[in-house]
């Protein structure tokens, strides 16, 4: 059995090392134009709702302030990560702008790690917990979350702070159980994907009124009244009708990406979603596992007035699973993060249950699988040297276009590619992205997606970069065909066409 202090010194060595190198990624690529390429480009957006907040405040702008674009994500995340890298705005010193998000996610992993440390010591006060955390390491999706600006890893920390207050209450709805529901709510308001974790709340709170009706509908009633209000009260803009219709756009829009696999179409098959976990998480057979090992603990709901925490979060794993492979047609890893972390609580919670003599054997197991197969890990290195080594193919675009441009000139890029725009004077105003397929959304001053398609409000483009990488030719011809309508091709290269609007 280890002491209090070898557990806090053990926690306190993987926590410190772990941040060191996070902290050493996250400063990697700290380019503007390299953000395009990060993350399939959901950096740069990022970046440009925390410019949109910058540009309000200083305007009194309240439409630009509130409005980031992104109102599932919700503006407490944006506003957060704003507040603490505002400085460098106001200094214009961009590479601290995008390197403060990043950190953000960084120590949100961190702090996750602690909580998880903590409801996993609760439960087994008497077992080596530091061999989970390092299993959890390491698992790449752990690194490339956390080295990125993207809630993910947030709004999971406000999820594990939740879960264990809520195994401090212990079913008593004390005061833990309503710093639980906060906790809930500023997750919620940072990402509505929370959702899926809803009936972490729905069974507990049953379980809490000893599966009275009544009582339970209530303090349900109450417990989501206060988590829907806190989005909305964090959420001003969504008062408005503007920014209400561009939340339920925004929401469908949503809906229907997962289903059309973000707009580009085809079926990712269950084995495609296995492959992400894989070459992400872990091999699908510890998931397979886990599975088994959470029926087990949903059993013991039925069976044993112990764990009733640890059935509720498998039961939710189960179903949240289920969705994400079978009914969402994506096979994001961020989408995975927090889903697979409540599997491995059931994991640890089985093995110490059914497997007490080789519990540290099992988990050093786990951790040597994972270092061994190291091909999991060039998701992690695509993710730090990618934007390097992608903007190789369009390294002549500022040559192209020198003495073509001006500080006022608007390009749109199509498909993946990036190249140093700073070069040219040009600075995060004059560059707009196409998200999915390019469509007239990008070309439609009335466009109801305005505030996404364009990084502030309508603009003409007066030139556009079609990269032709990772794109069959027919679809190459059929972006060329919508284009040429306005549009005259200056240049046809390797991997990229340079078009001008038409005067």
């Amino acid at each position: 059995m280890m002491s209090k202090k070898k557990y806090n010194t053990s926690l306190l060595i993987i926590c410190f090392i772990t941040f060191c190198l996070l902290a050493f990624l996250s400063a990697q690529n700290l380019e503007l134009h390299n953000l395009i390429l990060t993350n399939g480009g959901d950096e740069w957006a990022f970046h440009g709702s925390l410019t949109r907040i910058h540009k309000g405040l200083r305007n009194n702008d309240l439409r630009m302030f509130f409005g980031t674009g992104f109102f599932n994500y919700g503006f407490l995340y944006f506003f957060f990560n704003y507040a603490l890298s505002s400085i460098f705005f106001f200094l214009n010193t961009i590479e601290f702008t995008i390197l403060v998000p990043r950190l953000i996610s960084s120590v949100s992993a961190i702090i996750s790690l602690v909580f998880l440390f903590k409801i996993l010591k609760n439960n087994q006060p008497k077992k080596n917990v530091p061999l989970v955390l390092l299993f959890i390491i390491s698992m790449p999706a752990f690194w490339i979350n956390a080295i990125i600006f993207h809630p993910d890893w947030l709004f999971v920390c406000m999820l594990i702070i939740s879960i264990y207050y809520l195994n401090l209450d212990d079913f008593k709805i004390s005061k833990n159980y309503w710093i639980a529901i906060i906790l809930f709510s500023i997750s919620f308001s940072i990402k509505i994907q929370v959702i899926i974790f809803f009936p972490i709340l729905l069974i507990y709170q049953f379980i809490a009124n000893k599966l009275n009706i009544r009582k339970g509908i209530k303090l349900i009633l109450l417990s989501f009244f206060i988590i829907f209000v806190f989005r909305l009260i964090t959420n001003p803009y969504l008062l408005h009708p503007e920014g209400f219709n561009a939340f339920i756009s925004g929401f469908k829009a949503d809906m229907v990406s997962n289903k059309t696999n973000h707009g580009q179409g085809g079926t990712i098959s269950i084995i495609n979603k296995i492959e992400m976990i894989n070459k992400n998480y872990f091999n699908f057979i510890i998931v397979f596992i886990a599975c088994i090992t959470s029926l087990y603990s949903v059993l013991d709901l039925f069976k044993s007035k112990n764990q009733k925490l640890i059935s509720i979060l498998a039961i939710t794993f189960l179903l949240a699973l289920i969705y994400l492979l079978f009914f969402v047609n994506k096979s994001w890893q961020h989408y995975y993060l927090g889903v697979l972390l409540l599997a491995i609580i059931n994991l640890e919670n089985f093995i110490f249950r059914y497997l007490k003599q080789y519990y540290t054997l099992v988990f050093s197991l786990f951790i040597l699988s994972q270092s061994l197969i190291y091909s999991h890990y060039h998701s992690l290195v695509k993710k730090v040297f990618e934007s390097k080594e992608g903007i190789i193919p369009f390294k002549d675009i500022p040559i192209l276009l020198k003495n073509k441009v001006s500080t006022k000139s608007n390009i749109l890029i199509v498909g993946e590619a990036s190249f140093n725009f700073e070069q040219l004077g040009l600075s995060y105003d004059n560059i707009h992205l196409v998200y999915g397929p390019l469509n007239s959304g990008y070309f439609d001053k009335t466009s109801q997606l305005a505030s996404t398609y364009h990084n502030f409000g309508f603009v003409e483009k007066d030139f556009i970069i079609l990269s032709k990488l990772h794109k069959s030719e027919n679809l190459i011809n059929e972006e060329l065909a919508m284009l040429k309508l306005n549009y005259t091709l200056l240049n046809n290269e390797k991997a990229f066409m340079v078009l001008k609007r038409n005067d």
